[in-house]
């Protein structure tokens, strides 16, 4: 009888084991997240129809900011926070709303606070600059 509940116990083991061992995905690099923003940002340049939505424009800024999220001491980070300025930059030119503006300030304010020796720190000063205006 005991042998009867042995079996299927090692068995049921077995197959928790395996399944329980399963091993997150390495998480996507910030180098990849950027180029996964920039293929939703050519899919939006694309498509005039979804750019007078709000909606795409947030998704493909969203991209932008977690490559800056993931590793924002990293290689990546301005790059992705300049970006996500351009493109409230240009939602705002669709849009017209103040918020949108202001956040394309704060970003590009980002990058000239977070990383003045990048090159992307004299195209936000000159972005701001334009914005301020």
């Amino acid at each position: 009888m005991m042998k009867r509940a042995i079996i299927p116990a090692l068995i049921l083991f077995g197959f928790l084991t395996v399944v329980c061992d399963q091993r997150p995905v390495q998480a996507a690099s910030a180098k990849s997240k950027y180029f996964a923003a920039e293929r939703c940002y050519l899919q939006l340049r694309n498509n005039p129809r979804q750019q007078k939505y709000r909606d795409p424009w947030l998704r493909c800024i969203s991209g932008y900011m977690q490559v800056y999220r993931h590793d924002p001491r990293g290689p990546w980070a301005a790059a992705g926070l300049f970006q996500a300025g351009q493109l409230y930059v240009e939602l705002y030119r669709r849009s017209f709303l103040q918020d949108d503006k202001e956040k394309a300030i704060a970003r590009f304010g980002q990058v000239l606070q977070n990383y003045p020796r990048s090159h992307y720190a004299a195209k936000a000063e000159e972005a701001r600059r334009t914005l301020s205006n």
